[in-house]
């Protein structure tokens, strides 16, 4: 999100105070890419921390700024005509979800529309706040209604194909390979992998 915002504040016309912040971020990302690429894994407080490779994060900003541009739209589609042109509203947006993100609060709720109505020049807040329920409505509401209806349709779990092996009864590099068959157990092959079932 920063990064999809960064450049659009410094391509399309956006409040002047968010030019800085932009550029010293953009100026940041060669360092950040050269540090993901030469420290893939990082440690943090006693956890390896595996950071996603540079064409996984290629991917992430590609679907981010996708993901942004179709909700901006969705917004956007619903305001008053002819107050903002969308490459005016999209920096604004991009700031009012990046705000509702920070303060994780559900679905960005309050610091969104804070945002927007201090940021988008309305005379009258009642149009603005209208969009944002029905954006809310489209944008949350029908895919989550959508998604708890496929819920009601129970799974359907397929057992993968496996096939039987004989253990070997010499001891080799897995102790578990001689010993299943003490047990009654089975090696059994699961795609590439050979595992012992018992």
């Amino acid at each position: 999100w920063a990064l999809v915002t960064a450049l659009t504040c410094l391509v399309l016309p956006a409040p002047t105070w968010l030019w800085w912040p932009s550029l010293t971020l953009l100026a940041a990302v060669p360092f950040l890419t050269a540090a993901m690429f030469l420290y893939p894994v990082i440690r943090l407080f006693g956890f390896d921390v595996h950071l996603p490779s540079l064409q996984i994060s290629g991917k992430i900003l590609a679907w981010t700024f996708a993901d942004t541009v179709l909700a901006g739209a969705a917004l956007f589609v619903l305001l008053p005509a002819g107050t903002l042109d969308f490459a005016s509203f999209f920096p604004l947006f991009l700031i009012a979800l990046g705000s509702g993100l920070i303060s994780n609060t559900p679905g960005g709720v309050g610091p969104f529309e804070l945002v927007l109505l201090s940021a988008v020049p309305f005379a009258d807040p009642a149009p603005i706040v209208a969009a944002i329920l029905g954006f809310r409505v489209v944008f949350y509401a029908i895919p989550a209604l959508l998604a708890a209806a496929l819920l009601l349709r129970p799974f359907v779990a397929t057992a993968p194909h496996v096939s039987k092996l004989q253990p070997p009864m010499r001891p080799g590099a897995r102790s578990e390979v001689a010993v299943v068959a003490q047990n009654g157990g089975a090696l059994t092959r699961l795609g590439t992998s050979i595992l012992a079932l018992w």
